[in-house]
């Protein structure tokens, strides 16, 4: 009878360790859940201004090659004065700065 008891005993004890682990399994998996709604939800909000952002640096960039077609479109200009004119536009625009880089070389 003493060990039917204990068997009775442990196998509730284990019942409860099991419903616990049950809920703490169920609970791990709904915060889980809510990270990747959470972190997809800010990946496209990062990804929505990443593109506004480019968009925009894009089309001031389409204005300043606009700009420099029309000014090289003005008459005949050297290397050197070419170089000087592209230079001046990139210093004054963040978005064209390596161009003055690279004419350097």
């Amino acid at each position: 009878m003493m060990v039917c008891r204990r068997t009775k005993i442990l196998a509730g004890i284990a019942a409860v360790f099991a419903l616990i682990a049950v809920g703490l399994l169920a609970e791990l998996w709904q915060f889980e859940r809510a990270q990747d709604r959470a972190f997809t939800a800010q990946a496209q909000s990062v990804t929505a201004s990443v593109k506004t952002d480019l968009e925009s640096l894009l089309a001031n960039i389409e204005v300043a090659a606009s700009e420099l077609g029309e000014t090289f479109g003005e008459r005949d200009y050297t290397r050197a004065e070419i170089e000087s004119i592209v230079r001046d536009k990139s210093l004054s625009m963040p978005e064209l700065r390596g161009v003055t880089a690279f004419l350097s070389i």
